[in-house]
């Protein structure tokens, strides 16, 4: 039987993308009667023509109208538990990108204290659903994300998204303005900005790591080979960067390069170039020997999980990955702040919005 991919940010892509790899990514945004829902884009994702009015803004839409078209809210995402028990016992990850209204409908001044509220939300359903505080990633594209963090309170875990690509339709158009953040921004430039944030990660935009595009910043470009992958490990010496979007001709050559990708490519049986596929290298880790066979098309059948190892084969699959992949910092430096919990250094796959992007519109304008 064919695969059918599910929707982008529904409950079943998510946790069908959870289930293969090692997190996912998905997309809130806050209803006009202030309820977290999960969906991308700035209007309602249905169908329409040219005789019919164009769906709303979803900051316009009741959480009611939303659902009844198919799509899901942020509660009942995590108290699924296919969802859950996935997300908190196999080790895994949820990136949690909250997105700001469009600007023709929301002030810009506005910006920080409506991530403030959604931010507030999203703590008080993590602690009631008793998600640890490990298991999750806040990011968004906003200039001030310490400030949301500071305004809201917030003890998780959190990051940002660079350049920021400015609420207002259309890809070309969100290109151009984010072009000279991405100019003046180097790779070293950007790597520094996240540490002094403490952020435990980078997302990082692909157009700085791959192409003819990573040589238009400032500074020196960094790469996936030879001396530009040897400027990019002395750069971040191990400090985590999540590459966005990633294809399946490159998933293996981020990998090889110690970076973790966010996929669109979640088919079961979708080939990537160069090996076999492994969707979990980080909660489900190989051994050198393993991970080098599946260049070969050698899949392993006998895997242990993060979660069932002890200490001592922790530390050794850290030291592995460690000199796999040049870290500076100890495997007992590593696993200490970690406390034993699978260390944000690892190298993982990520599912994006679940089982990947899908084309548009995502729902048809048939209620459910």
């Amino acid at each position: 039987m064919s695969w059918l991919q599910p929707p982008e940010n529904t409950i079943p892509a998510l946790v069908e993308g959870i289930t293969r790899f090692d997190g996912v990514e998905f997309d809130l945004r806050l209803s006009d009667d202030e309820q977290l829902v999960l969906h991308h884009d700035h209007n309602l994702s249905i169908d329409y023509d040219e005789t019919s009015e164009k769906p709303a803004f979803i900051e316009q839409c009741h959480s009611s109208e939303v659902k009844n078209h198919g799509f899901d809210d942020f509660i009942s995402l995590l108290e699924n538990k296919d969802f859950s028990e996935q997300l908190i016992g196999e080790s895994k990850v949820a990136f949690i990108e909250l997105k700001l209204p469009h600007r023709s409908i929301q002030k810009r001044r506005q910006n920080t204290a409506h991530l403030s509220k959604m931010l507030v939300q999203v703590a008080e359903i993590l602690k009631e659903n008793e998600i640890p505080r490990h298991n999750t990633v806040i990011y968004s594209f906003h200039s001030d994300m310490p400030s949301v963090v500071k305004n809201a309170d917030y003890k998780g875990q959190w990051s940002e998204l660079r350049p920021t690509v400015p609420p207002v339709f259309g890809s070309f158009n969100q290109r151009v303005r984010t072009l000279p953040e991405f100019l003046a921004t180097s790779f070293a430039g950007l790597v520094k900005h996240h540490q002094r944030n403490s952020s435990v990660l980078m997302p990082c935009a692909k157009e700085y790591i791959m192409g003819w595009t990573r040589h238009l910043p400032l500074g020196r470009s960094v790469g996936i080979s030879g001396r530009a992958l040897k400027r990019l490990r002395n750069i971040t010496s191990g400090y985590p960067v999540h590459v966005w979007p990633c294809t399946a001709s490159e998933e293996r050559l981020l990998l090889e390069a110690g970076l973790s990708v966010i996929t669109d490519d979640a088919h079961p049986e979708q080939p990537i170039a160069g090996a076999a596929r492994w969707g979990r290298p980080a909660s489900l880790p190989l051994s050198t020997k393993q991970w080098d066979g599946l260049a070969q098309r050698k899949v392993p059948t006998e895997v242990s999980p993060w979660r069932e190892l002890n200490d001592s084969e922790k530390k050794s699959q850290v030291e592995s990955w460690r000199k796999q992949y040049q870290w500076r910092r100890s495997a007992d430096d590593i696993l200490a702040v970690s406390n034993g919990k699978l260390p944000w250094e690892a190298v993982r796959v990520i599912g994006h919005r679940g089982c990947g992007k899908v084309a548009r519109p995502v729902k048809s304008n048939t209620p459910e």
